[in-house]
């Protein structure tokens, strides 16, 4: 969006000051408009704030890649404007990326932006704005260089705009990975792609109700006080992974669990192997579109074993991996077997119960399957 200031008419030549003055942060990365000195690789801590403006800190993971100062254009009277890059990553492995750009001097005088940052070309739209303010939302695939390499993901830009030059933009981009769908272009993300494939556009409707939290959240932080508070409800951007019943909790890698929901929405047959290092650390290989679910696991297991065997040998076997959710579906049906041939008797219920608690005390099945079950189970008596 243009950084061009819209004097209000009725106020030719005239500026409204602010009677208290300045407020200052005495954490902000910008002092009298200007980057403070900060390193790369830099924790950014939870009482940092850019002009005053809080930054979405999630576990506190975000480390400083670059800043810079600039001023806004169209105006005698510019704004002084800082943006600030941060990276979340899982070891070198990025996950997000996060761009702020807020007016770090508004200068105090009554005045607007211009521009239309919720043009309908985006692939989600939520326009929160009203009169001269902007409260936009867009997402959208986007490209990042990660290294040297082109890696998808998406682009969730927040637009804040008010008078008294308050401005205050948050982009986050969210690698694909991190939503279980690896291996795609932008192509793979039009609207018509999107509508047309269910698990795709489940992607997209998980990513959309997340940002909306955001947006909701960047537009109280661009309230006069600037509260720090407005991200803190909102949930870590690894929930937006889903992951099996049986790894949850538990340290597995992100890449890993992305992969394992990634071959879940595969052409069959596909297989994925792991070797489970230490910590969070995984090892993994996959393969997708097999003849046979045996060549798929053979693909897989002789791939990790030669990594393994390669870069950490004294690390566990590598071994396929069986989702969980394919032992509870044969798992529930054994337990249905026969429901709605006849009326079940107290006993048949008890049986099925027993059966639920040993099912739920293996880890077969988790504990809201094992709730919804037992209640369906009660309500047959």
């Amino acid at each position: 969006m243009k950084k061009t200031i819209r004097r209000l008419k009725n106020l030719t030549l005239a500026f409204i000051l602010f009677s208290s003055g300045p407020v200052v942060f005495s954490q902000d990365l910008f002092v009298n408009g200007k980057l403070r000195s900060i390193s790369p690789g830099s924790l950014i801590t939870k009482n940092d704030t850019i002009g005053g403006y809080p930054i979405y800190q999630d576990d506190e993971r975000w480390t400083f890649v670059n800043g810079r100062e600039s001023e806004s254009t169209g105006s005698s009277r510019p704004i002084k404007m800082g943006t600030v890059l941060m990276d979340y990553k899982e070891g070198t492995y990025l996950l997000a990326r996060q761009s702020i750009t807020a007016a770090v001097d508004p200068g105090g005088f009554n005045s607007n932006w211009t521009g239309s940052p919720c043009s309908p070309e985006h692939l989600v739209v939520r326009n929160k704005g009203a009169g001269l303010n902007d409260n936009c939302l867009t997402i959208d695939p986007f490209i990042v260089n990660v290294g040297s390499k082109p890696t998808m993901f998406f682009s969730i830009v927040l637009t804040n705009t008010a008078g008294n030059g308050r401005y205050y933009k948050l982009t986050l981009y969210v690698n694909a990975d991190l939503l279980g769908v690896r291996d795609t272009g932008l192509g793979d993300w039009s609207k018509e792609e999107v509508k047309s494939k269910p698990y795709k556009q489940e992607v997209i409707n998980r990513l959309t109700l997340w940002a909306e939290q955001l947006q909701d959240g960047s537009i109280k932080a661009l309230g006069f006080s600037k509260p720090q508070d407005v991200y803190n409800k909102i949930p870590s951007l690894m929930t937006l992974l889903p992951v099996p019943p049986d790894l949850v909790n538990k340290k597995y890698s992100a890449s890993f669990l992305s992969a394992v929901e990634h071959i879940r929405h595969q052409p069959k047959f596909s297989s994925i192997a792991y070797s489970h290092y230490e910590d969070h650390r995984t090892g993994w290989h996959f393969f997708t579109g097999r003849p046979t679910q045996e060549v798929a696991d053979e693909a897989a297991l002789s791939m990790c074993e030669t990594t393994r065997k390669n870069s950490r040998p004294s690390a566990p076997n590598c071994v396929i991996y069986k989702r969980v959710e394919n032992i509870t579906k044969s798992a529930v049906v054994d337990v249905n077997s026969g429901a709605g041939l006849k009326k079940p008797t107290e006993n048949d219920v008890a049986l099925k119960l027993e059966k639920l608690k040993e099912l739920y005390s293996k880890g077969l099945i988790n504990k809201e399957q094992y709730d919804s079950q037992v209640k369906e189970e009660l309500g047959k008596l």
